[in-house]
This record gives C-alpha cells, structure tokens and sequence, in this order.
C-alpha cells in the first residue's frame, strides 16, 4: 500500500515537471518562427476584378457575360429580269419571281478585342453551282440562305454562327418604329417602281423612305466603300435600338427576320449584344470597328462578276479565323 503512494506521488511531481517543460519549449519555438512584423488579417472579402475582355486594363470596358460569336445576314430582293406570270389562262405556264441575294453581310462580335469585325461580301462574287459558275447572289436563287451561309465560311474561314435572312420589306414591317439617322447623303434615282429621293447625312427617316434608301443597290464598285458606311451604320443603328435587359423581349423583336438564333442563344449573349453596339466611336467604353475589305482581294471582269484572290483573302481573315 505504502508502495503504491509512493508511486502515485512520484508520477505527479513528474506530469507536473514534464509540463512545465512542455510549455517552456513551446514558448521559446513559438518565439523562434513568429515573423517581427505581425499582418493582420482583415475578414472583409477581398475585392476580385473581373478582368474577362478588357482593354486596356480599364475595368469599365470588360464584358462580364457571353462570347464572340459571328452573325451572317442575307439581305433578299426581286430579281428584275424574272417575271411573274400570275392569274393567266388554265393551263398558262406561272414563272414565280425569283428572288436573289443582294446584300451579304458579315458581323463578327468580338468580345476579347471589344471589337466589330464587319466585312460586305461583294454579291457579285463568282462562286460554283453544280459544276456552273454564277453570282453568290443568284445562287440564293436556287440554292437558298444555307448555301450562302457555306460559301461565306469557305471563302473567308470564319464559322457563321447565326444567319438571318430577310427582304428590305421585312426589314421595314419589323424594324423599330423611331427614326433612323441617315449614314451617307445619296441621291436616289426612280427605279422599279419607286419614287426616288435625295437624303441628306445627319436627317431623319423611316418608314417607306428608309425602305428606298435601303433598296439602292446600284452603286459602283468604285464606291463600294459607300456601300459599306451605310450597311454598317443601319446594323449599329437597328442594334441599339434593339438593346434592352430581358433576353425575351429582345428575341421577340429579331426572331421574325428568320433567324437561327434561339432564345437560350440570346440569353447567353445579351451583354455582347447590347454592350458592343452601344459604344461605337464613344470616348468612354470604346468599341473599335474593324472593316474586312474582301471586296479589295480580288477582280471585276466587264460584268462585274469578282473573282476572289485566295492569297489575298487568306491574308486578310488570318488574324480572325476560327481555331
């Protein structure tokens, strides 16, 4: 019994010794590895700029949301050397009027850059159908919106996303309802059954007037530059006017110009949709306008028709092409 004392007061002076050199030691090793100059830690959130698409390093300019994406619009009209034989006797051939491409164009949405990458591929370009060589905008004719849009990519190696397709009266009957400001002063002539008109840069119109304006196709290739300022301004114009904050809304308002674009494709790029267009040439939140000027990489014959350079083209859409 004695024994057993002895031993339980032994090993109490030890536990109390052991630890006295335990907390000793911890405080000299503490001491060893504690830094001079203490950081405090604050438990606010630290602030994490979202840096996605900027340019510049100004992070007012990023786009938080979508991705590039490229869009191809065919702009249809009557072909005036086809006509339509209508409510003739029984048995009387009827010729449906055909319909050519007259405009194609091109709107890359380049997110990254902040940037427009437009190119106005010349509806003269020669291209191949079924072993004959036409006009990219008679072959809409026979082969339809899908055809362009595969040529389109062939030509320029850019993947087309969406396509839209629509006549100038579709555009008008479903086009905003504000005025338009006239990119380019042009003079009109009277031509297939429309009045003409003089619209000055910088003036209003709408309507039937932006109509006409829109269905001068007659210019030069001299001036096809021109050509380029006006198609362009009006898609800028046509997109602002479009922008706003629920994704349904704005697919109602594109959706009867025939396109492939869904809604759940505008929900994903409604910030490059609206953002882009809205700071065009603007000092603040600038979005630069790059013009792809296929219609330079080639020939005219007498006709018109373009026959496209394939190095110069190569060159020209290298910097933007599809990985």
């Amino acid at each position: 019994m004695s024994s057993l004392r002895n031993f339980g007061i032994a090993f109490l002076i030890a536990l109390v010794a052991f630890a006295a050199i335990a907390y000793y030691s911890v405080g000299v090793m503490a001491s060893l590895f504690d830094p001079q100059n203490k950081t405090e830690i604050s438990g606010a959130k630290r602030e994490v700029k979202h840096l996605d698409g900027e340019v510049g390093g100004d992070i007012s300019t990023a786009l938080k949301s979508g991705r590039s994406f490229t869009v191809l619009i065919v702009g249809t009209d009557h072909d005036p050397q086809v006509y339509s034989y209508e409510g003739g006797a029984a048995g009387t051939l009827t010729v449906p009027r055909r319909v050519r491409a007259t405009t194609v164009f091109l709107a890359r949405f380049d997110k990254e850059q902040r940037a427009f990458e437009f190119c106005l591929v010349p509806s003269s370009t020669l291209v191949e159908v079924d072993y004959v060589k036409m006009e990219l905008g008679q072959a809409y004719a026979y082969k339809g919106a899908e055809f362009i849009r595969d040529q389109v990519s062939g030509l320029t190696g850019l993947a087309v996303d969406y396509l839209f397709e629509f006549s100038g009266r579709q555009f008008i009957k479903n086009a905003p309802r504000t005025p338009y400001v006239v990119p380019l002063s042009l003079d009109v002539p009277d031509y297939k059954g429309l009045n003409g008109a003089s619209f000055v840069e910088g003036s209003s119109f709408g309507g039937e007037m932006l109509y006409t304006y829109l269905h001068y196709d007659a210019f030069p290739i001299v001036r096809y530059h021109e050509r380029i300022k006006i198609v362009e301004d009006l898609f800028i114009q046509t997109l602002v006017k479009f922008a706003g904050d629920d994704p349904d809304a704005y697919y109602a308002k594109i959706a009867p110009l025939h396109t492939d674009m869904t809604k759940e494709d505008v929900a994903e790029l409604l910030e490059v949709l609206t953002a882009l267009p809205l700071f065009v040439g603007s000092s603040e939140k600038s979005t630069t306008v790059i013009d792809l000027e296929i219609y330079k990489c080639g020939t005219y014959d007498a006709s018109g028709g373009f026959t496209l350079d394939r190095t110069m083209v190569d060159a020209l859409f290298k910097p933007y092409a599809n990985d």
